[in-house]
């Protein structure tokens, strides 16, 4: 879920917006399908684990995120826009903690899955963070300037800057120390800075929109995934899962529906319009969440059936999503 469906979105996102940043000219043609043949053989690999020699298999699957890392470095480096060299940073991060899970498995060390899978979550809210604090209000103003709303969202505050400081020392932490106090202090204090931040953007104003309103979900979802690793240091009583589930699910989850459906719509030249059904699909998305954290919770109802609901909800909100864009994306652009 993190390094093939995460990690595709991510690059799906990062390779659309580095021509912008950069000025260069995009990924595409064969080099693009072949980055999209070197995925897909990591989906193959993982699926077949056992198949192949388990260094072959893990060899294949770090392979997509190296070379995607290393691509993002070199565009950026050429092109002298070093201040997005953090996103960079990021997926360098993600590819080691895929490393660090693959070296547990095939027996080189006996500490990376559980390192690994931490650092990737946190990378990945890392990159929710810094990216969604760029796309989340400046999508929101624009939608409320032109429909009567005048707002201000500026960029740049010192609250943006904090709220990145404090992942990023969330994401230190949990690699140099085992200190749980201070882990969960940082993970509380960074959602609380993150809501602080997001409360700036007026998302009640746009539930008319669900193309917005589900942007301002996926980063609700990601301060409540930071409060509950909070409440997790505190409390033996809270499973580290309901981080995990909050994180993944829930922002990661989200943030990729909304933004594959407002990047469907610009990159084939229609009008930022939501959909018939897609609000259905983000609530299902959200319910899937939410069903996901109840299963760690919930003694009323044997687990398994909270699992088949949560899979159910996650495969109808992806499945409207796809039935909704497949058309529009094998569509002529108008």
């Amino acid at each position: 879920m993190i390094f093939g469906f995460v990690a595709a979105a991510a690059a799906g996102f990062i390779l659309t917006a580095m021509p912008n940043w950069t000025r260069t000219k995009p990924l595409q043609g064969k080099w693009l399908g072949a980055l999209f043949l070197l995925w897909l053989a990591g989906r193959v690999a993982m699926l077949s684990y056992f198949s192949f020699p388990t260094g072959v298999s893990a060899a294949i699957d770090i392979s997509f995120l190296l070379v995607l890392t290393s691509f993002i470095a070199r565009q950026l480096i050429v092109s002298g826009n070093y201040r997005n060299l953090v996103i960079c940073a990021i997926f360098a991060i993600l590819s080691i903690s895929n490393i660090l899970i693959h070296m547990e498995f095939i027996g080189v060390i006996d500490w990376g899955a559980l390192l690994g899978q931490r650092m990737a979550v946190d990378s990945v809210l890392l990159l929710i963070i810094v990216l969604g604090g760029r796309v989340v209000p400046a999508f929101t103003r624009n939608w409320l300037n032109a429909n009567g709303h005048q707002v201000l969202l500026p960029g740049g505050r010192l609250v943006d800057k904090i709220s990145i400081a404090s992942m990023l020392a969330l994401l230190i932490l949990n690699i140099v120390i085992q200190d749980s106090f201070w882990i969960g202090l940082v993970a509380v204090f960074a959602g609380v800075v993150n809501f602080f931040r997001l409360s700036t953007w007026h998302g009640l104003k746009t539930l008319s929109q669900p193309l917005l309103w589900v942007l301002h979900v996926a980063y609700f979802w990601l301060c409540i995934s930071l409060l509950l690793k909070g409440a997790t240091a505190f409390s033996d009583n809270i499973p580290e899962s309901l981080n995990l589930h909050a994180a993944g699910i829930g922002a990661a989850g989200t943030m990729i529906g909304a933004i594959m459906a407002r990047a469907s719509l610009g990159h084939s030249g229609r009008a930022l319009v939501a959909p018939k059904g897609i609000s259905v699909a983000y609530i299902f998305i959200t319910l899937a969440g939410v069903m996901r954290i109840l299963t760690e919770l919930g003694d009323w109802i044997t687990p398994a059936y909270l699992l088949n609901i949560t899979a159910l909800f996650w495969v109808i909100g992806f499945g409207l999503i796809t039935i909704i864009f497949t058309p529009i994306l094998l569509g002529p652009n108008k």
